[in-house]
């Protein structure tokens, strides 16, 4: 797979310390601008790729930027 950098779980916890966590994001390259982008956890079927997670756009945004962040923190400590 040479356009994936990453994969990602997240764990997000809300304000009574519970926590959630959603594991199959993925951070690949762009075939369009060659950038980093999060892909949602996903399946392939028949007819392309399954979601299986719906969000918001404007979260998804926040949620990319965040993952990409720590992936290119992560990247250049090693």
């Amino acid at each position: 797979m040479p356009d994936l950098y990453a994969f990602v779980s997240m764990t997000f916890i809300d304000e009574e310390g519970r926590y959630f966590t959603c594991n199959g994001f993925t951070i690949r390259k762009s075939k369009f601008n060659k950038k980093p982008f999060l892909a949602m956890p996903s399946k392939k079927s028949k007819n392309g790729y399954f979601i299986f997670n719906l969000i918001e756009e404007n979260l998804k945004r926040q949620i990319e930027q965040e993952a990409i962040r720590e992936y290119k923190y992560m990247i250049y400590e090693d």
